[in-house]
């Protein structure tokens, strides 16, 4: 039963690919990654002035857009080139599908390189935006597709692969036209769609599960343990995590804070008959 749950060893194609051996060195950066928040924080408490960062943000926001469109195009390359199964889909080694275990290596390493978002929030002290969920997602994550891209570089992950990559194309797309106080207005709509979107991906990875271990248990489907049981179930926990943290991050930011800002009183602009300007506040 065991081995139906978990993998039989590592991948023969990606488990000599770099960082995709031992896991002691995904384990380190992860473990630096995480003491660098409060060690960082601290550090830059200290310091007067923030770091003036807009061009190398700029360029990062860019990269990860390009990166993350990369993904995507070799994704859709091989899963388009045959039928591709959403759930109970094994991972395949046909010459097409190198593309996808690319596709995944290259999401993976992605993982690493957002970290930068974290250090960039340090570096400019934006300590406010450094929230539990920020650091939990981008900690967790790294790890959690080196297992994939060991293990299972194919198969049932890349619909989640393409889905939160085209997510990441369009986030990165609003940082970086923020970072370039571009239609700010504008873009603040683009930040709740951003936020919706996120929270649809999770809601969608767990209803896609639904429908993966209804036919596995139900209909008996046997093709359901060619991929890991075991790391759909790790999938599915890690996704329904991040959808509880991201709904109470929409509750604060979306509804609390509106809220919030209707109570406040506002001020009257008052023009008096000598052409003087007063202000009141509403009662």
């Amino acid at each position: 039963m065991l081995k139906q749950l978990s993998p039989k060893g590592p991948d023969p194609v990606t488990y000599s690919w770099f960082l995709c051996g031992s896991p002691w060195p995904v384990l380190i950066i992860t473990a630096g990654y995480i003491l660098s928040v409060p060690y960082g924080k601290r550090w830059m408490s200290k310091r007067r002035e923030p770091f003036d960062l807009r061009l190398p943000i700029v360029l990062y926001n860019f990269a990860a857009v390009l990166v993350n469109a990369y993904v995507v195009f070799l994704s859709l390359r091989t899963i388009t080139a045959r039928p591709y199964r959403i759930y109970c889909q094994r991972v395949l080694h046909g010459k097409d599908d190198i593309y996808l275990s690319e596709a995944v290596w290259w999401y993976f390493i992605s993982k690493a390189f957002e970290f930068w978002d974290t250090w960039f929030f340090i570096l400019t002290k934006k300590f406010t935006h450094i929230s539990i969920l920020h650091v939990y997602h981008h900690a967790t994550m790294f790890p959690l597709w080196y297992l994939a891209t060991r293990y299972t570089p194919g198969g049932e992950v890349a619909f989640p692969v393409i889905v939160n990559a085209c997510v990441h194309i369009v986030m990165y797309s609003y940082y970086g036209l923020a970072a370039m106080h571009i239609q700010r207005k504008q873009l603040a709509r683009v930040k709740l769609f951003v936020t919706i979107m996120q929270i649809s991906q999770f809601i969608a990875a767990a209803v896609g599960c639904t429908f993966r271990f209804h036919a596995m248990l139900f209909k008996n489907d046997k093709t359901c343990y060619d991929f890991p049981v075991l790391f759909v179930l790790i999938f599915l926990a890690h996704s329904i995590s991040l959808l509880f943290l991201f709904l109470n991050y929409f509750f604060q930011e979306y509804i609390l804070k509106r809220n919030q800002k209707r109570r406040e009183p506002k001020l009257n602009i008052i023009k008096t008959k000598n052409g003087y300007i007063k202000t009141a506040k509403d009662e």
